[in-house]
């Protein structure tokens, strides 16, 4: 899988994206020196006359980690994919599901580099800073905090109004969840809730980019919810979780120095890592379980392939310690919840298109 598609989705940093797509190619002559586990010495100038040829578009993708949007992509795609295969599916509703989806997951993302830059304060901004990541834009000064917290506002508008239309076509039930989900995306890093903070970022994750949107977009279209798309939402949730649970394994020492609490730092490593693998066995228990069931076409068995990605990946967890190695362990949990994602939408289509 093109590695442009990697997702810096919900870094316990907030600024922690460590991939080169975030912010473009690093060019040489910034002169980049490392200055501590996931922070950047550089000389601002440079940095800064680098940076101000750049177009407001990609300064505001960059604040809004637009591939990190592909999560809950995936997840809006697959409840389409499952009322596609129950016979209810309609693009409409698909549509304004997964603009409200990626809408208030901009609204995190932008409330996550707003809350982050302000907890840090501008002291530290041009003395230790990632330019790949999310709240370098308004370390530079390419926006202003204030401008990424309205950018913030208008994604959450955006998001409830889709959600309101989709919401006046189907059940006001829906309603619930699109509260719940606006919540829970400002309380991600904003206050008081501050849920990343307090080991709620990975539960937080799974709920939302499982059940919620998954459940949720077939609800939009069905009108009730199955156990297949339960058993789906869960499989889906796991593994769009178990990345942010990676990137939490990862930084363990820095968030423990910035009295951050997060589900690594409570139950340690070890603990840590046996939770991920453990995760990783439930995703396929449950997809599994539910073909064999009935309640799911024999065809997402097919999501098993993506074995030959899971398996590496939780050695790779297991035997690393260091930022750079766990750091692989990371795109690889990253690939695997697309692959995953993607193997199972195509197998529910297929199901249904070749009556499996």
């Amino acid at each position: 899988m093109n590695d442009a598609l990697l997702v810096s989705t919900v870094s316990s940093k907030g600024d922690a994206c460590k991939n080169h797509w975030c912010a473009g190619p690093i060019k040489p002559r910034q002169a980049i020196e490392p200055a501590g586990k996931g922070t950047y010495r550089m000389d601002s100038t440079t940095v800064l006359r680098d940076q101000s040829t750049r177009s407001q578009i990609s300064v505001w993708m960059q604040a809004v980690r637009v591939r990190s949007l592909i999560i809950s992509s995936v997840s809006v795609f697959v409840g389409g994919a499952l009322a596609y295969n129950y016979g209810h599916f309609d693009l409409l509703r698909l549509f304004l599901a997964w603009l409200c989806a990626v809408a208030v997951q901009s609204g995190t993302n932008l409330t996550n580099v707003h809350y982050n830059y302000k907890t840090r304060g501008r002291g530290a901004a041009l003395d230790h800073i990632d330019p790949r990541g999310s709240t370098v834009v308004v370390e530079q000064g390419l926006l202003t905090s204030a401008k990424v917290w309205t950018g913030a506002l208008f994604a959450f508008a955006l998001g409830v109004a889709s959600g309101l239309i989709l919401i006046s076509m189907t059940s006001w039930w829906l309603l619930l969840v699109g509260l719940a989900g606006t919540i829970a995306g400002y309380s991600y890093a904003g206050p008081p809730l501050r849920l990343s903070y307090f080991g709620m970022g990975v539960p937080t994750v799974f709920i939302f980019m499982g059940p919620a949107m998954v459940s949720g977009t077939f609800y939009a279209m069905a009108g009730s919810v199955s156990w297949g798309a339960l058993a789906a939402s869960i499989s889906v949730g796991l593994m769009a979780a178990n990345i942010l649970h990676i990137n939490d394994i990862r930084d363990l020492e820095t968030d423990v120095s910035h009295h951050k609490h997060t589900i690594t730092t409570l139950v340690g490593r070890r603990g840590a890592v046996a939770l991920l693998v453990s995760s990783e066995i439930v995703a396929y228990v449950v997809i599994t379980s539910a073909a064999l069931a009935g309640v799911l076409p024999w065809a997402v068995l097919f999501t098993l392939v993506t074995l030959l990605r899971a398996i590496p990946l939780a050695r790779t967890v297991s035997a690393e310690t260091t930022q750079d190695g766990l750091h692989i362990a990371w795109v690889l949990g990253v690939r695997l919840h697309m692959e995953f994602g993607v193997v199972l939408i195509l197998s529910l289509i297929a199901a249904r298109a070749l009556n499996l």
